[in-house]
């Protein structure tokens, strides 16, 4: 089944249910923030040291011009020992950041905070302990909250997942909660596993990833038919049309390296219902989409990472294109979100093939919506 019957169906069903299908349009551009964690080495060493990095994002439609508050407060036995003031509270470290501001999601790269931590010699992973994370002020009308699991072992870590998360956003920078809207952006994020800490890179065990696919939800639709497309010429002369430009790739190479590129519809080949390219350091990545067959009908995005040491990554596409890219066209939806609101709804990930091993597997990520 095409995108372009999928989208069809679904604004079929807002009508008949009688459901506001709301737009991005509507929404009157403010900030409002998310934030994703990671922890390198991906195993913290009992008595030894790491990194904490947090990329946060400005998901509305506009910047403020003071940046938001940024508070994490790390596990039991970890010490934040520099970046910002650091105070203790019940006996966990506590550090307190205020950033700049932080560009919007229309092109600005998130703003990357990193945090040097040591870790205590006798620290346990009974109950799993979390690293917490809260962003205030910046002009948000709300607070985001955020957490994820850290993992303490003197082991090498092997191939997999150490975060995976996404969000969906409105131009005023709340999360988008509506039944079959179009949100202003969609972001998925996720952090592989590491062993670098520092100057050295050390392989995980198990290899690095090269394939990664990562499974929406039933329900969240697109259309890419209803925007420009690029052809595979036009991307490899960096001629792309100007409404081809849909959303934004993101990662962190090895250390804290940050790049971003420009995402583009694509014309796709025979047999891939949807394909997405970036131009990465000179490698043209591509993203198929199909539709997963099984019963749920959900879409499945499946690319080839670009390079070796990837150890961040995040895709952001956007509801309504034209409302970014500053292509002029007609504001257009993209993107739909399910008109169903039953239960939360799963993502998953998996890595299905390193560079060392293209049979090599990992145990599949997911996690429920928080909204």
């Amino acid at each position: 089944m095409s995108f372009k019957r999928f989208d069809t169906v679904l604004l079929m069903a807002c009508g008949l249910a009688g459901l506001f299908c709301s737009s991005a349009v509507a929404d009157s551009p403010a900030p409002g923030y998310e934030v994703f964690g990671r922890i390198a080495p991906s195993n913290l060493p009992p008595g030894g040291t790491g990194m904490l990095f947090l990329y946060m994002y400005n998901i509305g439609g506009a910047a403020d011009s003071e940046g938001p508050t940024v508070t994490d407060v790390l596990p039991a036995g970890v010490t934040a020992t520099g970046g910002c003031p650091v105070t203790t509270i019940a006996g966990r470290s506590v550090v307190t950041c205020t950033n700049a501001p932080v560009g919007t999601s229309g092109g600005g790269v998130p703003a990357l905070l990193e945090i040097p931590i040591s870790v205590g010699s006798e620290v346990s992973n009974d109950p799993q302990p979390t690293d917490e994370v809260t962003v205030s002020g910046g002009g948000a009308s709300t607070s985001t909250r955020s957490s994820f699991p850290v993992k303490f072992s003197s082991e090498q870590t092997g191939l997999g997942f150490s975060n995976f998360d996404s969000w969906f956003g409105n131009a005023d920078g709340t999360l988008d909660m509506q039944a079959g809207s179009h949100p202003y952006d969609l972001t998925v994020a996720f952090s592989l596993n590491s062993n670098f800490n520092g100057p050295v890179y050390s392989i995980p065990t198990g290899g690095e990833a090269h394939y990664v696919t990562v499974n929406l939800p039933p329900g969240i639709v697109g259309d890419p038919t209803a925007i420009p497309q690029c052809t595979r010429e036009q991307f490899d002369m960096e001629d792309c049309p100007a409404g081809s430009w849909i959303g934004e790739d993101t990662a962190t190479i090895a250390g804290v390296i940050l790049f971003q590129r420009q995402v583009y519809n694509m014309v796709p080949p025979a047999g891939v219902a949807a394909q997405f390219a970036f131009n990465f350091g000179g490698v043209s990545t591509l993203l198929d989409a199909q539709v997963r067959s099984g019963g749920n009908n959900g879409i499945s995005e499946h690319a080839e990472v670009p390079t070796r040491k990837i150890s961040f990554n995040s895709a952001t596409f956007w509801g309504i294109p034209a409302e970014h890219n500053g292509s002029g066209l007609e504001r257009v939806p993209f993107l739909t979100l399910p008109t169903s609101c039953e239960k939360p709804l799963e993502f998953t990930a998996e890595i299905i093939g390193t560079w060392q091993n293209e049979s090599a597997r990992a145990p599949r990520a997911h996690f429920l919506t928080h909204n």
